[in-house]
């Protein structure tokens, strides 16, 4: 049997054993921390290889290494997705259209609203995505010009709320947007509602008893309801470090007062020393011993 005859059971053998291993796999925050170091550094390797054989255009070779990358046991949902992505796109271009629906079809069932990086933007390879997305999400409708651009602080202080900015770009009208949010320990995405003020949305985050890491996304949906965009994803999410009250940076030594009068003392002298040598005549005698500043 040829190696094209072979391949599409070889995908469908790959993608159900892939399917197992998503099944018996913990979510929310113990899936975050399932996966050993090994293994997700394995993972890793057969993507990067994955990723080189695919600039190279040897996409069999892409395929056999985002494989490999899929069967390490306990590979994290982020490498998952990009293998997925990957096989699929390979598929597109190998002309072998059921082997690339059922690598996409297993991408979307990740992340149903993942916007595809396939590096060489082919719009034949995006085409198919959104058509294998239609029939299969019902609210989506992702549109490549419209964004939601984030505008966060650098971080949040505990025991008070924290505001997070999104602006709206492009030609299709965001009707509303929703900001999910999760602790670094928390197993489930909150939900906050964001306000629109023109061509921004704000939103508030919860205040937190204590330190964090946040992790959050941003979700924009048109007047039928459908996601036209997003800022940040599930698996690839925005970050904001949650800081504790009163934790405030020391204020610099550049900044204080009489630091700057001493060096203002010092270069004074200096210019009165000069102003003497140049003209001949000696300085006056001044109020400190020479060689002393003294400090308030």
């Amino acid at each position: 049997m040829s190696a094209r005859a072979l391949a599409p059971l070889v995908a469908t053998l790959a993608l159900d054993a892939g399917a197992r291993a998503q099944e018996a796999a913990p979510t929310g925050a113990d899936a975050r921390d399932a996966a050993p170091a090994g293994a997700a550094a394995e993972a890793e390797r057969h993507v990067a290889d994955g990723r080189r054989s695919y600039g190279e255009l040897d996409f069999a070779a892409s395929i056999e290494a985002m494989r490999r990358a899929l069967a390490v046991p306990g590979v994290p949902p982020v490498l998952r997705l990009e293998a997925l992505e990957y096989i699929g796109s390979s598929y597109v271009v190998l002309e072998q259209p059921r082997e690339a629906r059922e690598a996409f079809v297993a991408m979307l069932d990740l992340d149903p609203y993942h916007v595809v990086r396939e590096p060489s933007g082919s719009p034949k390879i995006a085409r198919f995505v959104e058509e294998v997305r239609a029939s299969v999400v019902e609210d989506a409708a992702l549109d490549p010009e419209v964004r939601l651009r984030p505008d966060l602080p650098r971080a949040g202080r505990s025991g008070r709320p924290t505001a997070v900015r999104f602006e709206a770009e492009g030609p299709a009208r965001i009707d509303r947007v929703s900001v999910f949010v999760r602790g670094i320990d928390e197993p489930d995405w909150r939900r906050v509602a964001a306000e629109r003020r023109d061509q921004r949305f704000v939103a508030e985050i919860p205040a937190r008893e204590g330190p964090d890491d946040l992790e959050l996304y941003a979700e924009g949906r048109d007047a039928r309801g459908r996601v036209v965009t997003r800022s940040g994803e599930p698996l690839a999410p925005l970050t904001l470090p949650i800081r504790a009250a009163g934790a405030e940076p020391r204020p610099s030594l550049l900044s204080e007062w009489w630091l700057w009068a001493g060096i203002g003392a010092v270069i004074a002298a200096g210019l009165v020393v000069g102003l003497a040598v140049s003209s001949g005549e000696s300085a006056p005698a001044g109020t400190l011993p020479p060689g002393r500043v003294e400090l308030p």
